[in-house]
């Protein structure tokens, strides 16, 4: 699977969509918009 910071290269936008790194090193998409907050796991995408 591809680190966060290639994740952030590639799609990530900013002050929308970011990609991190959990302290148990899972990758994890937050999301930021008008609409919504959320936080997504990428465990088996």
């Amino acid at each position: 699977m591809a680190s966060a910071q290639q994740l952030n290269t590639q799609f990530g936008i900013k002050g929308q969509l970011n990609f991190r790194e959990d302290a148990s090193g899972l990758i994890v998409a937050d999301i930021h918009n008008a609409q919504a907050t959320a936080s997504l796991c990428l465990q088996g995408a």
